[in-house]
């Protein structure tokens, strides 16, 4: 099988096309701006209005942001997707907190602990996780979670209400960390004809027909989330928790086995049915 996001050999095609990426943005801003970072930051990757960046956003930061600082100065140039207003009021908005800085610890440190793929392609394209807070019922219980191409290398994560929460949130940075590896793809080749990208295919992710595009993200998360949660060390897990991860297990399995099938007929381009080929030979040796 031909590894192009899966297994070691997609973790180095991947890493290989970041630091491409990272170098070309990064000697970009610095030839515009007459400046010498040293440092890749997300923002960097921004199509227009990189002159009107401030510096901070410019400035390498921790992993997890925990800057408010930051956080507002980020406000200014995105809003999340996951937004509503209301009565005047954001329902998704940039910040850091202590108490949830906790869980996203947890979630990071539980995430890192799997034996999967995934964990690999995070630490060679992942620069920056960025907390958001949410006004509680205003989003799906298991969290939200964006990425861009405005922002190659950033995740925007919210805590999930859903229990248990650092395994909700850590199957949501495995979910991203599946979007980026394509995006990183997506800088260089619109992985399916142009003419197709926004005919209607099922995503199973959202659970309804989506741009052709779209869903064949939801189908990359979907494997990327698979193959987190598969590689999980279940041994010292409490039982709510090993439950937990079983039932999502078969989830994902399932929609896997079906959705696949879904893009048969879609015309990707050379390097997009290599993708597809790919996740439909890794689907197949899934058993249910």
């Amino acid at each position: 099988m031909s590894q192009w996001l899966t297994g070691n050999t997609g973790v180095e095609k991947l890493a290989l096309l970041n630091e491409r990426f990272e170098n070309l943005c990064l000697t970009r801003i610095n030839k515009e701006l007459n400046s010498n970072f040293s440092h890749y930051t997300p923002c960097m990757s921004l199509d227009k209005g990189r002159d009107k960046l401030p510096k901070i956003l410019l400035e390498k930061q921790n992993l997890l942001i925990k800057n408010n600082n930051y956080l507002s100065s980020l406000a200014d140039f995105y809003t999340p997707p996951a937004n509503q207003r209301i009565e005047g009021k954001n329902t998704v908005e940039f910040e850091f907190s202590s108490s949830n800085g906790d869980i996203f610890n947890s979630a990071i440190e539980f995430f890192e602990s799997s034996s999967s793929f995934v964990v690999d392609v995070y630490k060679s394209i992942i620069t920056n996780i960025v907390p958001m807070n949410t006004i509680k019922g205003s989003v799906r219980i298991e969290g939200a979670g964006n990425s861009n191409h405005e922002s190659l290398g950033a995740i925007y994560l919210s805590v999930p209400s859903q229990h248990p929460m650092e395994i909700q949130l850590a199957i949501n940075i495995a979910h991203e960390v599946g979007h980026q590896a394509l995006m990183l793809y997506q800088t260089s080749d619109s992985i399916i004809i142009p003419q197709e990208l926004g005919r209607n295919i099922y995503s199973a992710v959202r659970k309804t027909n989506r741009p052709a595009i779209q869903s064949f993200h939801a189908l990359v998360a979907l494997v990327f989330m698979r193959d987190f949660i598969a590689s999980i060390n279940r041994t010292d897990l409490s039982q709510e928790k090993s439950v937990f991860i079983e039932s999502q297990l078969a989830s994902y399995n399932c929609s896997l086995k079906t959705n696949v099938l879904d893009f048969k007929n879609i015309s990707f381009t050379g390097i997009g049915n290599r993708i597809y080929e790919e996740i439909f030979e890794y689907v197949e040796k899934i058993k249910l």
